[in-house]
């Protein structure tokens, strides 16, 4: 087997699905079944089996594709330190970001990255938190950013801390929330906790819900139309603060309900150039 059978194992693997495995992997369907059965025949193995319900591995097509996601990381982890054998930053930089930071705010660090280190090619993932640091802990990413502290034992830079605010097109008092229709959104487990602790906190009524939408910019504009309030990170709406009333919350002890960004990486990642500039830029970032 080589990195294109590793790749094609982890691809089906992930979809569960021939077809889209398939349109991933950017090849036709017959050739991607005839590389399977390939493969299992050089292996004497069935790795994948097909139900009703689509494709489900088999119990010795767990160890393979485990051996096939290990050999990936080997392989990327030879072909970044070949790469940093060279004089110039270059290469490739993995990075994993919340999908509102990489909205709202990461288009121009990497704008400004890149201007100062042009050889660098970045491969940028976006996710919920939680799934971020599950690619950095299992190493698929080289940094990870995202909002809320995370258990970690290694190196970590503080880059910001956001408020959670009440949104709508006129200001409301705190205390008559229950009375107005709330825009809800989809979004990350962390965040709906602090929104759903925060309300039990302060009134005995559930909110009444209006809408519910499936992302954080569909209820600004939905809040900025005036049909309804919201509650969400003070960065989604920092440019409005002309036409909408902005209201950070608080706690029962009238402490500010915040998010923190973190900036997480590994100590060793620091060996390959790549790495070692972004961390550097953000570093230089935070003091200006």
């Amino acid at each position: 087997m080589n990195e294109k059978d590793w790749q094609i194992l982890k691809t089906i693997d992930e979809e569960k699905n021939i077809t889209r495995s398939a349109e991933r992997l950017y090849i036709s369907q017959p050739a991607l079944t005839y590389r399977i059965n390939q493969i299992e025949n050089e292996l004497n193995i069935k790795i994948f089996s097909r139900s009703n319900k689509g494709i489900f591995i088999t119990e010795e097509g767990i160890h393979v594709v485990k051996y096939a996601e290990k050999m990936l990381l080997h392989f990327q982890k030879l072909k970044d330190n070949l790469m940093n054998l060279k004089d110039m930053t270059s290469g490739e930089l993995r990075i994993g970001v919340s999908s509102n930071f990489a909205q709202y705010e990461l288009p121009n660090i990497l704008k400004n990255f890149l201007t100062d280190f042009p050889n660098v090619q970045v491969k940028l993932m976006t996710d919920w938190s939680n799934k971020i640091m599950n690619l950095f802990l299992n190493e698929e990413i080289h940094v990870a950013i995202v909002r809320g502290e995370c258990t970690w034992k290694g190196p970590k830079i503080f880059i910001n801390q956001d408020p959670i605010s009440l949104i709508s097109k006129q200001q409301i008092p705190i205390d008559s929330l229950p009375n107005h229709p709330m825009i809800s959104y989809k979004t990350e487990p962390a965040l709906k906790n602090i929104i759903d602790t925060w309300w039990r906190e302060h009134f005995q009524t559930p909110p009444l819900i209006s809408m519910e939408v499936d992302k954080l910019e569909t209820c600004k504009e939905m809040v900025l139309k005036g049909l309804g309030f919201g509650v969400v990170p003070n960065y989604v709406v920092k440019h409005h603060k002309n036409n909408l009333s902005i209201q950070p919350l608080t706690s029962i002890k009238n402490k500010p309900i915040v998010r923190d960004l973190w900036l997480y990486y590994r100590k060793e990642s620091l060996e390959l150039s790549t790495v070692k500039a972004f961390i550097d830029f953000m570093e230089e970032a935070k003091l200006k």
